[in-house]
């Protein structure tokens, strides 16, 4: 996956995200208590209590555009492969470690000093999105 898509798809996921999350589950997303990788509190995890449950599923189904899984490590998004959608039902997520391309991206070093924004443009505490800036 090339990058610019991979960012393009990312600020898609947002954006859905920040549409849909109903407003109990933006007032969960914490900064302070955000781990990206850890089932209860990255960000499917801290609206929801986890991650891996079927609310974070039944939400992650209505934010992205599709799901993907990582072959090797985190870390790089040349080990990225896209799966269709309709491949990455609920069970399959819990089944198999579906993870969003927004969970991906969060917890790439180089891409670590967005998360801050990220989050409170889903909060709606900013307008802007910085990660628009590279795309």
């Amino acid at each position: 996956m090339k990058q610019k898509t991979f960012i393009k798809d990312v600020i898609k996921e947002i954006e859905a995200l920040k549409e849909n999350a109903n407003k109990e589950q933006k007032t969960k997303l914490i900064f302070a208590t955000f781990i990206p990788d850890k089932p209860e509190q990255c960000i499917y995890g801290q609206m929801t209590g986890d991650c891996w449950s079927l609310e974070a599923a039944e939400l992650i189904e209505k934010c992205n555009p599709g799901l993907t899984q990582v072959f090797s490590f985190i870390g790089d998004i040349s080990w990225l492969k896209t799966y269709p959608k309709k491949e990455a039902s609920k069970e399959k997520r819990q089944k198999y470690s579906y993870i969003t391309l927004l969970e991906q991206f969060i917890v790439i070093e180089k891409y670590k000093k967005y998360n801050q924004n990220i989050l409170s443009y889903i909060k709606g505490t900013t307008n802007i999105l910085k990660i628009k800036e590279l795309t």
